[in-house]
């Protein structure tokens, strides 16, 4: 199986992250300094939180667990997996979506629960990801930035 990400490090606090099949960046992660992690650990985590993408719009979402992980001063305002494990229908809820080099944060409303997680309305109209208000999105747990 090909590797959908590669990870380049810019120096040992900053990562770019590009996607393999067409080379072009998704992201700069930054802020490792106070994780305590080493940068075989930070790429793993890099590589977790972006390994769940919507292939039918090439939309990504980020895995917030992993990025408290990585970075817990910048993220630690997430709630914690007890808080989103727990979500019932009409919650409000932030996911943070990426989409080539663009990301954006956007509110979300649980409709109802699936197998592995949630499906939502997206409230916003998105500006920087290829997502249309109202879209229907698909979410786990751990794509949860903030809980209403």
């Amino acid at each position: 199986m090909k590797k959908r990400y590669d990870i380049s490090w810019v120096d040992s606090e900053t990562a770019q992250i590009f996607d393999t099949t067409t080379g072009k960046e998704i992201c700069v992660v930054g802020a490792f300094e106070n994780s305590g992690l080493g940068v075989a650990a930070r790429a793993r985590l890099v590589k977790k939180a972006l390994n769940d993408m919507d292939s039918r719009r090439r939309c990504h979402l980020l895995d917030m667990e992993a990025m408290k992980r990585l970075a817990p001063i910048h993220f630690e305002s997430c709630p914690d997996r007890r808080t989103t494990a727990r979500l019932r229908p009409g919650a409000i809820v932030r996911l943070l979506f990426v989409a080539g080099g663009a990301q954006e944060r956007l509110w979300v409303q649980v409709r109802s629960r699936t197998r592995t997680g949630y499906r939502g309305e997206l409230m916003d109209a998105p500006r920087q990801v290829p997502l249309r208000q109202h879209d229907v999105v698909s979410f786990r747990p751990e794509h949860v930035m903030t809980a209403l």
